[in-house]
């Protein structure tokens, strides 16, 4: 009786799900890349490392993993049940280097209001920014320059709290900037800025100066791409209902909404970590945002 318990211990033991500990670096250059996206595909989860590129989670052997940064080449993992690992991303050949023009005699600043029509989007309202715990998407809209070579000054978006706790607010996201493809629709390659952590502050508007980081772009304008840091100290719990059965259910989830307007040509996107393909959730639906440019007269 006493060999039977041991061997169960055994097997409950190999069998529960491990704390794994995993440190994301650049293969070139061994710096750490700070708030990686890692996907457990298996599990269906989502993880975001922490400043310093590291992140402590859950994952069984033989678990499939995903891990992604702007500017490297996604890398997919096996887990092999080791305690820690160091996982080197390669740069992205592909990533695109600002545009650099050269100064001219006098700049002026245009702005640009992409408010669309604020009415409800669908029966829900507004549209929201959250996601479930586990599911992490990407939220991009074009930014539409006044003709090339404007420098991107700010950028302003709207938020909404729903049903969110006061703490929400203050969930850190990462934002970039990719290029917009000719004949296309969809975000084509990063241009070669590091993701920016931005924090909202309790105000509706936030407004991020770029004015430091000299980005001007192409006539076509650019991507801009957000996503929310998942540190699990941000979680919060919001009842929701099923759309096929009607029944209630309590998910977790990160961060607040983003206002959303009525703006048919400029939709908002979507793109999951589990399926790597963007597309229009909402038909019709687009951010609130406002950009501002300084421009050669």
């Amino acid at each position: 009786m006493k060999h039977l318990i041991i061997l169960a211990l055994l097997f409950i033991s190999t069998n529960c799900i491990a704390q794994i500990n995993i440190s994301i670096k650049s293969e070139q250059t061994r710096q750490s890349l700070p708030y990686a996206t890692v996907a457990n595909i298996t599990k269906k989860k989502v993880f975001s490392a922490d400043a310093s590129g590291s992140i402590l989670m859950a994952a069984d052997a033989g678990d499939s993993l995903v891990i992604s940064y702007v500017g490297y080449e996604n890398k997919v993992v096996i887990w092999r049940n080791k305690p820690e690992e160091i996982i080197l991303l390669q740069d992205d050949e592909n990533m695109l280097a600002p545009l650099v023009f050269k100064a001219c005699e006098k700049m002026i600043r245009i702005k640009d209001q992409h408010f669309g029509t604020e009415k409800p989007v669908n029966k829900f309202g507004q549209g929201y920014f959250g996601w479930s715990y586990g599911f992490s998407e990407q939220r991009a809209v074009k930014i539409l320059s006044p003709n090339a070579g404007c420098k991107v000054v700010s950028l302003s978006f709207w938020t909404e709290d729903f049903t969110a706790p006061a703490y929400a607010t203050s969930t850190p996201m990462l934002i970039s900037f990719y290029t917009v493809v000719e004949n296309d629709s969809f975000p084509g390659q990063p241009f070669d800025i590091a993701p920016i952590v931005y924090v909202p502050t309790n105000k509706k508007k936030q407004t991020i100066h770029l004015d430091s980081l000299n980005f001007r772009i192409p006539a076509v304008g650019c991507f801009v791409i957000f996503q929310y840091i998942m540190d699990e100290k941000y979680i919060w719990k919001m009842t929701t209902r099923d759309m096929n059965d009607g029944t209630e259910k309590v998910i977790d989830r990160y961060g607040i909404s983003l206002k959303a307007c009525w703006m048919p040509e400029n939709p908002l996107l979507v793109k999951s970590s589990f399926v790597n393909q963007w597309f229009a959730p909402v038909k019709n639906s687009s951010l609130k945002y406002e950009a501002e440019f300084s421009c050669c007269k």
